[in-house]
């Protein structure tokens, strides 16, 4: 249910949204960081936890590269995948003390995000980026337990989001 909900929350937030740009210069060559896999694993999220065999794709799974660390003043995990030359999913998570993507947004997105947070403990919006010309990103942000904000910024294509 939760999961429904924020797709719903993305959706609308996305119709809402003052179109923010996300630079992510960083990122403008991902390709480089891919490895050849023979199977892909689900989402963390997912409780399949199904493995998927591609042969033709490539993943990278780890760290945000030293680049992007200097670029956003953060550390992070990162996840790409992509078939056959088309990007399937990217994942990028960082937890802080404070939330680092908030000055990317418009005031009014600001105004919604903070409303959505103080009602259900998470909020969502969209970048556009230049990853991949013009790449749509959703962004989430919500609290652990020990009150550190989890920033997460993700792209899935519509098949990935079909099948999960």
């Amino acid at each position: 249910m939760k999961v429904l909900l924020f797709i719903l929350l993305v959706f609308f937030a996305s119709l809402a949204s003052a179109g923010e740009v996300l630079q992510f210069e960083c990122m403008e060559n991902y390709q480089q960081l891919l490895n050849p896999v023979s199977a892909i694993q689900d989402s963390p999220g997912l409780s399949n936890k199904l493995k998927a065999a591609l042969p033709d794709a490539v993943e990278y799974k780890g760290s945000l590269p030293a680049s992007c660390q200097d670029e956003l003043r953060s550390s992070g995990t990162l996840r790409f995948i992509q078939y056959k030359k088309q990007l399937y999913v990217l994942e990028m998570t960082f937890i802080n003390t404070k939330p680092i993507f908030v000055h990317f947004f418009s005031p009014s997105t600001i105004s919604r995000m903070e409303i959505a947070f103080r009602k259900s403990g998470y909020a969502g919006s969209q970048f556009s980026s230049h990853i991949n010309d013009n790449l749509i990103l959703n962004y989430s942000i919500s609290t652990d337990v020990n009150h550190n904000y989890i920033e997460q910024i993700r792209y899935k294509s519509m098949e990935t989001a079909n099948y999960e």
